[in-house]
C-alpha cells in the first residue's frame, strides 16, 4: 500500500481499479519528413478531420448540458485556424496533412512555453487538446475508449484534456488524479461540475502504478491510496456512503432559506460563468449570483462586443429575475492571460490584473463592457450589482466612479451612477487593512472577499504552483486574522459582507465565516443544499465563539479544521470525514 498527498480540486470519495492515461504520443509518432504524393488528398483530410472534430464538439457540449460552450466554441475557432496554416503549408511545401498540422502545433506551442508563466503554459494545453483531436482523426482513430461504462475506474494521467476528460466521463469514470493541473483549471471545473473527485499530486511516480490495481481517490483529504489493504477498503466503503447519504440528506435544503439555529439569516448565492452556468444554476435552489466571472467572453483573438457582453448578461439575468445578481468587471491578467494584449510580465500575479488592467485598458475592455452593463441595469434594476476585482487603493474606487459615468452618459441611460450598486473584491492585504477607507468613499455598498487571491497574498504561495500545493491554505490563521481585523473596521458601516471564493463552497468553512460576520456566501452550484444545511444546524452565537478562539490561540490550518469539525459536531452536523 503506498499513500500520495495532493491538494483536492473536486471534493469527494472514488473506489475503483486503476487506468493510465497515456495518449499524448501521437505528435512524437509523426515524422519530420513526410512527402505529399497527393496534396489535394491531403488537404481534404484535413477538411474531414475539422468536419468530424466539430461534430464531436457539438455531442460534447450536449453530454455537459452546454456548461462549457464558450470553450469549445473557442477551440472550435482554434481548429479552424490550425487547419488553414496546416492546408496552407500542404500546398506550399507538398508535405502530408500530419506533419502540417505537427508544425503549425510546434510554432505556436513554443511560443507559448517561452512565456515562462505556469498559467499561459496551461493555454498551451489547450492548444495540444485541440492538435490530439484533429490528428486523430486524420489517422481515423476517433473511437471512444474501450471501457466499458459499467466499470468503476480511476483515471491516472501526467495531465488531461478537457475533451478527453468528458469521453472518459461518458465511459464510467468515477475518480481522476493528475500530476499538473490547477484547482481553478478548466479540469478542474469540469470535475466538480459532474462530480468526479479529482485530486493533484505532483509527486506522483506513475512508472510506478499497476494498471487495474485498486486505489482510493479521498478527494475530501486530498490523498491517493494506491493497493490499499481489505481493511482500509471497507472503512472507506463506509466514508463512501457515508458521502452518498449526506447528498441524500442535503439536497432537500437547496429549496429554503439558509437561517442559523438561532436567527440569522444567510444569503446562499451561486458562481457561474456562462449563459449556461447560470441556467443550471437557477434550478439548484441558488438564491441569486454571487459572482458572474464574465472571463470566458475575453478567451477569444478579440475582446468581445458590447453587444455580445450586453446578451450574455440579459440571458443569464433572464433566470434569476427578483434575485441578486452581482457582476464582476472582466477579472483579467494573472492566471487569466488575455491572448490579444500580449502581456509579457515577470510577474503577472503582481501586475497588470483585475482593476489595474481595467484602467490600463480603459478604452478597449473597461468602457464596453461597463456600457453593456449599463444597458442590462437599465432592464433588472438594482438587483444586477456591478462588482470590481482587486482593488488595492481608494484612488482606484473613485477611478471606477468616474468611468461608470462616463459610461451612463455615453449610453444616454436615464439611470445616475448612484442608482447602481457598486461593490469591490477584498483580495489583497491593502484592501483588508484599508476597508474602512475604502468604505469611506461613500461609493461601496457591499464588498466580497476573494479568499482564492487573498490567501495567496496574505502567505506569500504562488497558489497555481503544484509544488506549493501544501503551502496554500485559505485557512490558515493568518488568512482568518486578517479578515477579522478587515470585518471589525466596518462593523458599523453600512455595507453587506460576502465571500466569493472556494472557501465559501466547503462545509468546514461555513462556521468560521459565519463567525466572522459574513451575510452571504457565493458556492459553487452543486454546494448548495449542503452548504444551508450546514448553517441551518449552526448557532450564530456560538459560531462568533469559535472566530475568537481561532484568532486567539490557533497556530496553524490544522488547528483551524480541528476547532471548527468539534463545533460541527457538537451541533449535531453529519460532516464529511
Amino acid at each position: 500500500m503506498k499513500i500520495y498527498r495532493g491538494t483536492s480540486a473536486s471534493s469527494g470519495i472514488a473506489i475503483g481499479f486503476v487506468v493510465k492515461h497515456e495518449k499524448y504520443e501521437i505528435l512524437d509518432k509523426i515524422p519530420n519528413s513526410c512527402i505529399a504524393d497527393s496534396p489535394d488528398t491531403e488537404v481534404k483530410k484535413l477538411r474531414s478531420s475539422l468536419e468530424r472534430f466539430e461534430r464531436h464538439l457539438e455531442i460534447l457540449m450536449g453530454s455537459q448540458e452546454s456548461l462549457f460552450r464558450e470553450l469549445f466554441e473557442a477551440y472550435r475557432i482554434m481548429a479552424r485556424a490550425i487547419i488553414e496554416e496546416a492546408a496552407a503549408l500542404v500546398i506550399s511545401e507538398r508535405i502530408c496533412s500530419e506533419l502540417a498540422v505537427k508544425r503549425v502545433f510546434t510554432s505556436y506551442s513554443e511560443a507559448l512555453l517561452r512565456s515562462e508563466n505556469e498559467l499561459i503554459e496551461m493555454r498551451e494545453l489547450d492548444l495540444r487538446n485541440v492538435v490530439y483531436e484533429i490528428l486523430k482523426r486524420i489517422k481515423e482513430d476517433s473511437q471512444d475508449e474501450t471501457l466499458s461504462a459499467e466499470q468503476r475506474f480511476i483515471a491516472v494521467a501526467d495531465y488531461i484534456l478537457p475533451t478527453d476528460l468528458i469521453s472518459l466521463i461518458r465511459v464510467g469514470l468515477k475518480g481522476l488524479v493528475t500530476r499538473k493541473g490547477g484547482v481553478t483549471s478548466h479540469i478542474a471545473v469540469i470535475a466538480r461540475n459532474n462530480e468526479i473527485p479529482y485530486i493533484i499530486v505532483p509527486m506522483l511516480d506513475l512508472e510506478s502504478i499497476k494498471t487495474n490495481s485498486r486505489a482510493i481517490v479521498d478527494a475530501i483529504n486530498g490523498q491517493l491510496i494506491l493497493e490499499p489493504v481489505e481493511s482500509l477498503v471497507k472503512k472507506y466503503m463506509e466514508i463512501l456512503k457515508n458521502y452518498e447519504d449526506l447528498k441524500v440528506l442535503t439536497k432537500p435544503y437547496a429549496r429554503s432559506n439558509a437561517v442559523t439555529f438561532d436567527g440569522k439569516k444567510i444569503d446562499v448565492l451561486c458562481n457561474i460563468g456562462n449563459v449556461e452556468e447560470a441556467r443550471l444554476a437557477s434550478s439548484l435552489g441558488c438564491d441569486g449570483v454571487g459572482l458572474y466571472r464574465v472571463e470566458f467572453l475575453y478567451t477569444l483573438e478579440k475582446p468581445p462586443s458590447e453587444e455580445r457582453l450586453l446578451n450574455a448578461l440579459i440571458r443569464s439575468a433572464e433566470f434569476f429575475k427578483g434575485k441578486e445578481i452581482i457582476i464582476r468587471a472582466p477579472d483579467l491578467g494573472g492566471d487569466k492571460p488575455v491572448p490579444y494584449l500580449r502581456l509579457k510580465e515577470p510577474n503577472p500575479f503582481l501586475g497588470l490584473r483585475g482593476i489595474r488592467l481595467l484602467l490600463e485598458y480603459n478604452k478597449e475592455i473597461l468602457m464596453p463592457f461597463l456600457r453593456a452593463f449599463v444597458r442590462a441595469a437599465e432592464r433588472f434594476g438594482e438587483n444586477l450589482k456591478l462588482m470590481i476585482p482587486m482593488v488595492s487603493r481608494v484612488k482606484e474606487i473613485y477611478e471606477i466612479y468616474s468611468s461608470l459615468e462616463m459610461a451612463i452618459i455615453e449610453t444616454s441611460s436615464k439611470l445616475r451612477a448612484d442608482d447602481i450598486s457598486l461593490g469591490i473584491m477584498v483580495e489583497t492585504p491593502a484592501a483588508a487593512l484599508m476597508l474602512d477607507l475604502l468604505v469611506d468613499t461613500g461609493l461601496i455598498s457591499f464588498v466580497s472577499f476573494g479568499t482564492n487571491d487573498l490567501a495567496q497574498y496574505v502567505l506569500a504561495v504562488d497558489r497555481t504552483n503544484e509544488k506549493l500545493g501544501e503551502l496554500y491554505n485559505d485557512l490558515d490563521p493568518s488568512v482568518i486574522r486578517i479578515m477579522s481585523i478587515a470585518i471589525e473596521k466596518i462593523k458599523n458601516k453600512r455595507v453587506k459582507l460576502g465571500v466569493c471564493g472556494e472557501i465559501a463552497s466547503r462545509q468546514i468553512s461555513i462556521p468560521i465565516l459565519i463567525g466572522l460576520g459574513i451575510e452571504s456566501l457565493s458556492v459553487n452550484p452543486p454546494a448548495v443544499g449542503l452548504i444551508k444545511y450546514t448553517i441551518s444546524k449552526l448557532s450564530h452565537s456560538k459560531s462568533l465563539d469559535l472566530v475568537k478562539e481561532i484568532t486567539r490561540s490557533a497556530i496553524s490550518s490544522e488547528d483551524v479544521i480541528r476547532m471548527a469539525s468539534k463545533l460541527l459536531i457538537s451541533s449535531g452536523i453529519k460532516i464529511l470525514r
